[in-house]
């Protein structure tokens, strides 16, 4: 299943490193993680164009992955509620991924493994 990762990118130095290790995370339990922390725009990219592209990535994923601080961002906010819109599955990183972090609050269902994906298509 396609899962695209949401959390906190501004004010987070370490936001590349939090993303890569959810992507790696993902993968391992067989699933194709979508990391909008991979793009690398032009400093002239204003944050508007940053979400038009994350977005557009988002929509090619069948879930989305709530980073632990994705209530502090912004642009995490507006990918949920575009995700929630969108009838994405919504999970968080604690539902699903190694080492659960703490205050992990469910919002749906959790992922299946790809191979008992039950989502129709």
């Amino acid at each position: 299943m396609r899962i695209y990762i949401a959390g906190k990118v501004t004010g987070d130095e370490n936001y590349r490193e939090k993303f890569n290790q959810a992507e790696k995370a993902l993968a391992s339990i067989g699933h194709e993680p979508i990391n909008p922390a991979c793009l690398q725009l032009p400093k002239s990219c204003s944050w508007k164009d940053y979400m038009s592209l994350t977005l557009r990535m988002l929509d090619l994923a069948d879930a989305v992955c709530l980073l632990p601080d994705w209530k502090e961002s912004r642009g995490a906010c507006v990918e949920y509620g575009y995700a929630v819109a969108k009838d994405k599955i919504i999970v968080y990183a604690e539902e699903i991924l190694p080492e659960p972090a703490a205050n992990a609050d469910p919002v749906r269902q959790p992922v299946p493994p790809p191979s008992q994906n039950r989502r129709k298509k």
